[in-house]
């Protein structure tokens, strides 16, 4: 090979490593251009722009600059001889420079020694075939990303029309001209919520497909920027029998940049409303809130008062409270004075605050009985009241509950004393009982703040107590049996006999308790081994006789100043005692109960023809509920089925249950939104069907009036 030839063939290289340069700044033009339009694309989608022209405008100058940066980074022009020898020689390091040196030769020349022995070293090694797999390889990489980058700008400008029409697939059930559709393009609108103006609450802006609160008397105002004849804004309201008939909103034209505007009042009722273009349709459901009535509360007095002193001074305050704002809020009162048939009423204002007084408000007064000339027998009732600044509706008052201040007359203070009839032995019990009982529990529930003196004395007091109860058990239970009236065995000075010490310890046991009862009854533990349940004395002596054991525990355990340990033995004390009172009650024997338990039925001997009716659980539900269960499954059908009203079914079916059931339209909600989505809807539509099979939580109060804020 000659130096010539060795020179045209690097320079064959090197427009090839050139071509293979252009290739790659295709791809990244390619790739810029589908960025572009794909991001144009979604623009349309959700906002109505750009136009297809504008798109692809947008997407060749954003091409264009990426192919200018790639050009600048890159300058395949700029690609010397040098440049593709030394790409070669690293493909072939057995070259050892070779290629490089021929090619950094200004000129090939068969003639000079030099480049023959070059040429003739290069032709050597086989560096021809090495580079041409390279290239080979590189331009199969190259043609794929070329492939790729030009697939991605065919999917994101494919045609425009068919762009629409995916988007009214994507909002089935709408009622739009085909025609239409090619020639028009998506409307613009906006909303706006604007308050009451009596609120002082600024508007806000919320987007089609919401769900929104809204205070009752709002203006809901939508705003176009054009109006083509496919065009409709309607508004569907809701009630109890379901959604009523869509009605159209007059449009207006909106100054002379050629736009409309539309405004629907939000009433007492859940609305939805439908804005139609050709493109499709958007919804908003709106749920109103009632301005609530302004809540008071009176502090003090806390109660209803009796007064004696004619000259002394009540104060009066409390707390106000409105969810929007308040206009004004006093402090009331009215005295009734005289007697018989002759009385005299008269009113008037303790305080007063008027004005834009903002959501919560104080009110104090102060009552000086002696400046309203208030005498024996005189009646005053004092309250709060306040009103909202509600002007479309109201202004709605609210009142506080009334506190009553009497001043009784001389006479009244005279009293008849009545001798009450005691109680009986065991009731008189179970009230000591349960009352030793609160005090044990007080007394534990106070010792990490009180010091052990207090808590032993305590402890002690309450001890004796319960010793006393426990004798007055003894006497019932010997008293009934016929033995001596006091069931312990007690001493009083100069009663003519003694005991040691150990005589009275063993007489002063529960067991020694026992055994004189059983001995006064002739053997109680026999009778009990047999038929002695029977009898009423022993079904009443036996849970005294448990509850007198439990006493001894609990008096041990107060006595010993541990009363956390007195509580279990004293609450068995207590049921012990109510089982002793429910012993004593007497049934008559008259007519037999009917069966509970049909005897031929249970051992398969009667007649059951083994038929039932089929049960539902629409069935189970009330009225108003099955309806609109019935209406969603329906509206499931639909969906099943494909069918492409079934998204507007379930639209209308939420707009119903905005009011009387939130937790089913949260449902609803969410699986319109999957439908909406094109995702699996599954999970939120069975949801769906369980709440509305599912029986209604209602709150007290009607499902319109939040009683809070929006």
């Amino acid at each position: 090979m000659t130096p010539v030839q060795l020179i045209a063939r690097l320079e064959s290289l090197q427009r090839a490593l050139r071509m293979l340069m252009l290739g790659g700044m295709t791809v990244w033009v390619l790739g810029a251009m589908a960025v572009a339009l794909l991001v144009t694309g979604v623009m349309r989608v959700a906002f109505g722009s750009p136009g297809a022209p504008l798109a692809w405008i947008f997407a060749t100058a954003f091409a264009g600059c990426v192919g200018w940066w790639r050009w600048q980074r890159s300058r395949p022009d700029r690609l010397a001889r040098v440049d593709a020898a030394l790409w070669a020689e690293t493909q072939v390091p057995t070259l050892r420079y070779a290629l490089v040196t021929m090619a950094e030769q200004p000129r090939a020349d068969d003639a000079d020694a030099i480049q023959r022995r070059l040429a003739t070293f290069s032709a050597g090694t086989p560096w021809e075939h090495a580079t041409a797999t390279a290239l080979q390889q590189r331009w199969i990489g190259t043609a794929g990303r070329l492939a790729i980058a030009a697939l991605a700008v065919a999917v994101a400008g494919y045609p425009y029309p068919l762009r629409r029409a995916s988007a009214r697939a994507a909002t089935p059930g709408t009622l739009v001209d085909s025609g239409v559709i090619a020639a028009s393009r998506r409307v613009n609108a906006t909303v706006t919520i604007i308050p009451p103006a009596y609120t002082g609450r600024s508007s806000s802006s919320p987007r089609f497909g919401q769900t929104i609160v809204a205070l009752a008397g709002s203006v809901i105002r939508v705003d176009g920027d054009r109006y083509p004849a496919a065009t409709a804004l309607m508004v569907q309201e809701s009630s109890d029998s379901g959604a009523g008939a869509s009605r159209p909103v007059s449009i207006t034209p909106r100054g002379s940049d050629g736009g409309w505007r539309g405004d629907v009042r939000v009433g007492t009722a859940p609305l939805a409303l439908r804005f139609r273009d050709p493109l499709g349709e958007r919804w908003l459901l709106v749920t109103p809130v009632a301005d609530s009535a302004p809540v008071a509360t009176i502090l003090l007095p806390s109660a209803d008062t009796l007064v004696f002193d004619t000259t002394a001074t009540i104060a009066v305050a409390g707390t106000i409270h409105d969810d929007v704002a308040l206009r004004d809020a006093r402090v009331e009162y009215i005295i009734s004075s005289g007697g018989g048939e002759r009385f005299t009423f008269r009113s008037g204002v303790l305080a007063e605050q008027r004005g834009p007084l903002g959501r919560d408000v104080s009110l104090r007064a102060v009552l000086d009985l002696r400046a309203l000339g208030l005498t024996s027998g005189d009646l005053m009732h004092v309250r709060l009241t306040a009103h909202d600044g509600n002007t479309r509706s109201g202004p709605t008052l609210g009142t506080s509950e009334t506190r009553t201040i009497r001043i009784p007359r001389p006479d009244e203070r005279d009293s008849v004393s009545v001798e009450q009839l005691p109680p009986t032995p065991v009731d008189k019990s179970v009230l000591s009982q349960r009352q030793l009982l609160i005090y044990t529990e007080r007394l534990v529930a106070r010792i990490p703040r009180i010091d052990r003196a207090t808590m032993l004395q305590e402890s002690m007091r309450i001890g004796n107590d319960q010793a006393r109860l426990r004798k007055q058990v003894a006497d019932i239970v010997f008293a009934r049996l016929g033995d001596n009236p006091s069931g312990e065995h007690a001493h009083f000075p100069g009663d003519g006999h003694e005991h040691t010490a150990a005589d009275l310890a063993t007489q002063a046991t529960p067991e020694s308790v026992l055994k004189a009862a059983d001995r006064a009854t002739g053997g109680v533990s026999g009778m009990l081994d047999s038929h002695g349940d029977e009898t009423p004395v022993v079904a009443v002596n036996r849970p005294l006789l448990e509850a007198y054991n439990a006493m001894w525990d609990a008096s041990r355990a107060l006595q010993g100043g541990v009363p956390r340990e007195a509580i279990e033995p004293m609450k068995r004390a207590l049921a012990a005692i109510q089982r002793a009172r429910a012993a004593e009650r007497v049934y008559l024997r008259g007519t037999p109960p009917a069966a509970v338990v049909d005897l031929a039925r249970v051992r398969l001997i009667g007649t059951d023809s083994a038929r039932f009716d089929a049960r539902r659980a629409l069935s189970a539900l009330p009225a108003p509920e099955r309806r609109l269960a019935e209406r969603v499954l329906r509206s499931l059908t639909l969906v099943a089925a494909r069918n492409p009203a079934a998204i507007d079914s379930l639209r209308l079916v939420r707009l119903d249950a905005l009011g009387a059931a939130p937790a089913l339209a949260t449902a609803l909600g969410a699986a319109i939104d999957a439908l909406e989505q094109r995702r699996d809807a599954t999970e939120p539509l069975l949801r769906a069907r369980r709440v509305a099979l599912a029986r209604w939580s209602r709150a007290g109060g009607s499902a319109l009036w939040l009683g809070g804020t929006p």
